[in-house]
């Protein structure tokens, strides 16, 4: 008979995982609003779970109240603010009392992750609750943003005419006025928008040209303000963006610059539409004539209206329909087009026009304009867009 043989081996031991919010590295997210009070759900400690951890982004210029408010007197819980990796330990609350706070500023130009940890001071025999509370607070500027000292067109930050999705943290109070210049190419457009941070205090900007006469200004009240610096003309222009602070409140304002490029420019402002406004001329991809990736578009034309791009090289403004025509005498016409929605857009392809009497080519400039259908406005049945202009390049 065969024995049997049993080999017993001892499980491996679990490994012992620390509970997910109880160190610097684990520690749960949490947020500092500007201007607004916060409050988290109860949490609990107890014997078997000494301390809990918050992590937040505190931004240049703010300060934070961050407190633990104790539910009930079986305990007694204690509070400390770290730094991002909890080596150095900025303020803590070690009272005897049930509720403990700390106050903190961010006097540096860039943002700081902070670590909140609630802790107990004993084991204590069953669990206590509390709630864990944040607020934000801007305080009076007292440092200077990266692009500092540009109060001033004379001392404004140059900007590349690039694409740039945010910049960094920026600062602002009435009186200190924030200056950037900006070089725009022949026949191009960059669009800068300044939004505000979050911050309590609303921001507002305008456009200057190169003498730092206003060409346009934004003064919205959603924290959004957007400008395009718009060059039409055969040389580049230089225009400055100014952002401000309109009221007088000693606070500060925090806010990111974004600016975005267009292969071209749009000039001739068009009538409005039926849609309810006039159609703009807008382009994406490159003015790169081998690449062939120009694609144009208008905004907002009336609903799954048909029409067509018209283009030429030259450009003029004289009323026809409901608006006026902004192409040259010599005319070209592009594909027929149905919009989709309120958006007409043209993918250009330069190869199908290589025989048409104004064939594509490096080094021309050429000149668009959108003609669509429209019953609805008035007088004629049809409407007509902005005009857009594109220098092609290699």
């Amino acid at each position: 008979m065969l024995a049997s043989v049993f080999l017993l081996v001892a499980p491996s031991p679990m490994p012992t995982l620390p509970p997910w919010d109880d160190t610097c590295v684990t520690a749960s997210n949490a947020t500092i609003t500007l201007g607004a009070y916060s409050a988290q759900p109860n949490r609990s400690l107890g014997p078997q779970d000494l301390t809990d951890h918050y992590r937040a982004i505190l931004l240049p210029g703010a300060r934070a109240e961050i407190g633990a408010v104790f539910a009930h007197a079986d305990g007694n819980i204690d509070l400390r603010l770290w730094n991002e990796d909890c080596s150095a330990m900025l303020v803590e609350s070690l009272s005897a009392s049930d509720d403990e706070l700390v106050s903190w500023t961010n006097s540096s130009n860039a943002p700081v992750e902070i670590v909140a940890e609630v802790f107990l001071a004993s084991v204590p025999a069953a669990e206590v609750t509390y709630r864990f509370t944040t607020q934000g607070f801007f305080v009076t500027c007292d440092f200077e943003d990266i692009f500092e000292d540009n109060e001033t067109c004379a001392t404004a930050f140059p900007l590349a005419f690039a694409e740039e999705p945010t910049s960094d943290y920026l600062t602002i109070r009435p009186g200190d006025d924030d200056f950037f210049a900006i070089t725009v190419p022949p026949m191009r457009e960059q669009l800068i928008q300044v939004l505000n941070n979050g911050s309590v205090t609303n921001v507002d900007a305008e456009l200057l040209d190169a003498s730092c006469t206003t060409v346009l200004a934004s003064s919205a009240t959603t924290g959004w303000e957007t400008l395009r610096a718009s060059n039409s003309q055969p040389v580049p222009q230089t225009f400055h963006v100014r952002v401000y602070r309109a009221d007088t409140l000693n606070q500060c304002s925090v806010y990111f610059l974004r600016r975005t490029t267009e292969p071209g420019v749009s000039y001739c402002t068009s009538a409005p539409s039926s849609a309810g406004a006039a159609a703009n001329a807008y382009a994406g991809g490159s003015t790169s004539f081998a690449a062939n990736d120009l694609a144009l578009y208008t905004f907002p034309t009336p609903l799954n209206a048909f029409g067509m791009f018209l283009y030429s090289q030259g450009r003029q403004a004289v009323p026809l329909g409901n608006s006026l025509l902004c192409v040259g005498t010599t005319i070209q016409r592009g594909p027929v087009l149905s919009a989709f929605g309120d958006i007409f857009q043209w993918n250009v392809d330069y190869t199908r026009f290589a025989g048409s009497p104004i064939p594509f080519q490096s080094g021309g400039t050429y000149h668009f304009q959108a003609w669509f259908r429209d019953v609805n406005t008035g007088g004629f049945t049809f409407g007509l867009s902005d005009g857009y202009s594109v220098l092609l390049t290699p």
